[in-house]
């Protein structure tokens, strides 16, 4: 079928030579030139206003956005005070029974037990220029409470508290003539009472020492139901004596003036002196020793101390045997070898040695720290026992101004090696704070570079080490109650386990964070609750 072309037709796009210009007076394109540009001086101010009006909008933003964040935060709930005990002005301490019931006051005077529901006094201990400073309560029996107390001049007590009464112990460092006076820094017992941690000091030689005692729990609870029930049959007499004697004096008595916080304060008094004529001649069982631990050299007189043996074969006897990491005390370095080094070293760096540090003269004395810790995967075998797990089997301990912590057990016979750990955890900075979960599976370690190290000793493994802060130190750690936390079920054989934990982390520069802790390596980022 035939096409027809046109010939010599070109189909090209016009010129942009030929392409028409706008016309400048055609405003109704452009909205912006509806109004003609201001003129010098309102153009600035236009400028300037305009950019204050931008100023204040980012505030009312900012202001409007921490207001939602604000509001956002959940609040501790507030509680008023609903009645004022007037008579425990003077208290130094309080603590809980643990199951709710009692609350154990230190004051100036001794001990006071309220009742936890009624606010009512219950019992009272007195004696002259005992002012508490510290008291702890546990659970030792049903409805029978072991109390742990410290005054202010260092002396620790060891009360009883059942069947409304209260029962003196032990007086652990009771002064004797002819003897040093001994203070007590800090007194802490396990959970359920089964062992002691003591920490003594001696003034005038300063010397420190920590001794862990047995306590005889199931003695003391057997011992007190002697009394309760001796005390029983005591009163029963005595009870229907009172009761014809308070039915005559209604029918004649007429009413007598007084206050009920008189009358109160009175009968405390005179329950408090039976107690003490009933308890007076009575013998408890007294606590047993099981080992004692001295204070360890500082690092400072261990570089300096060298290895005093004669001869090869003494000095061999002297290293730890390598069946655990030991502590550095025990070295074959001689005197003359330590020495050397030094004369060596101040030679090479002789022009820098005006930087170094000096040496702080001042003798310290350290503070030691210690947990009861259960049974684990850690310790060697033979040195735990794994029937019971809620009495402890060990205690880790870790002094002052040291990278190791120290595991002893507790089940192992004391002999001549009794102060040589059973396990050493070495860490590559000094110690400042540690805390272990209420069933010590979990213990955590605060170190003065600003890291944090969790360990799970019923696994064996470590969880992890995490840095908070790299411009200060770990002051205090806190583990935080587990129903506040999201729990992973990891299926460890045979049965899940919930491995999932909250920390509460507080640095010596007041900085506060909260950690949640995981296995496996699924550690969060610390969370800042106050910078």
């Amino acid at each position: 079928m035939p096409v027809y072309i046109r010939k010599n037709v070109n189909f090209t796009p016009p010129s942009l030579d030929r392409i028409p210009l706008e016309d400048e007076d055609d405003y109704i394109t452009d909205p912006d030139q509806l109004k003609d540009p201001l003129p010098q001086p309102y153009r600035m101010i236009d400028k300037v206003l305009g950019q204050l009006v931008e100023d204040v909008w980012d505030i009312v933003e900012s202001r409007e956005n921490e207001r939602l964040e604000e509001g956002r935060k959940v609040r501790p709930p507030r509680h008023e005070n609903t009645k004022s005990l007037e008579y425990l002005r003077k208290c130094g301490c309080m603590t809980d029974s643990g199951d709710g019931l009692y609350m154990f006051i230190g004051h100036s005077k001794g001990i006071i037990v309220i009742d936890a529901n009624t606010q009512e006094k219950v019992t009272l201990w007195e004696e002259d220029r005992v002012d508490l400073q510290y008291i702890r309560a546990h659970i030792i029996a049903p409805n029978v409470y072991l109390l742990v107390s410290i005054d202010d001049m260092g002396f620790s007590r060891l009360h009883a508290f059942s069947g409304d009464k209260l029962y003196l112990l032990k007086h652990l460092n009771e002064h004797q003539e002819g003897t040093d006076k001994m203070i007590i820094n800090k007194c802490k017992a396990s959970k359920e009472g089964d062992y002691l941690g003591v920490v003594f000091e001696n003034p005038e030689s300063r010397d420190i020492w920590l001794e862990i005692h047995k306590l005889p729990r199931e003695s003391w609870v057997t011992e007190l139901d002697n009394i309760k029930a001796k005390l029983q049959k005591k009163e029963e007499p005595k009870q229907e004596v009172k009761e014809v004697k308070e039915e005559e004096s209604t029918e004649t008595a007429e009413p007598v003036e007084g206050t009920d916080g008189e009358k109160s304060e009175s009968q405390s008094q005179i329950q408090q002196s039976q107690s003490n004529e009933d308890t007076a001649g009575v013998k408890f069982s007294q606590p047993s020793l099981v080992f004692k631990l001295k204070q360890p050299p500082q690092v400072s007189a261990l570089e300096s101390r060298g290895n005093l043996s004669s001869s090869v074969y003494s000095t061999c006897q002297k290293v730890d045997s390598g069946e655990v990491i030991g502590t550095g005390q025990n070295h074959v370095l001689s005197t003359t070898q330590i020495e050397l080094r030094k004369e060596v070293f101040d030679h090479l760096h002789e022009n820098l040695l005006e930087y170094a540090p000096k040496d702080d003269t001042v003798d310290n004395i350290q503070d030691v720290n210690f947990h009861f810790l259960n049974a684990g995967k850690m310790i060697p075998l033979g040195l735990e026992n794994p029937a019971n797990l809620t009495i402890p089997t060990t205690v880790a301990v870790w002094w002052k101004d040291s990278t190791h912590v120290m595991h002893y057990s507790l089940l192992k016979t004391p002999g001549k090696d009794e102060t040589k750990p059973d396990m050493v955890w070495p860490f590559t900075a000094k110690i400042t704070s540690s805390a272990v979960s209420d069933e010590t599976s979990l213990m955590i370690i605060g170190l003065v570079d600003g890291n944090i190290v969790l360990w799970d000793r019923y696994l064996g493994i470590q969880r992890g080490v995490i840095n908070i802060s790299d411009n200060s130190c770990i002051d205090t750690l806190l583990f935080l109650d587990p129903s506040i936390c999201p729990q992973e079920m990891t299926e460890y054989p045979p049965y899940s386990t919930r491995t999932t934990s909250y920390l509460l982390v507080l640095c010596r520069n007041g900085a506060m964070y909260a950690v949640l802790m995981g296995a496996g390596g699924t550690q969060a980022e610390p969370i800042c609750l106050s910078p």
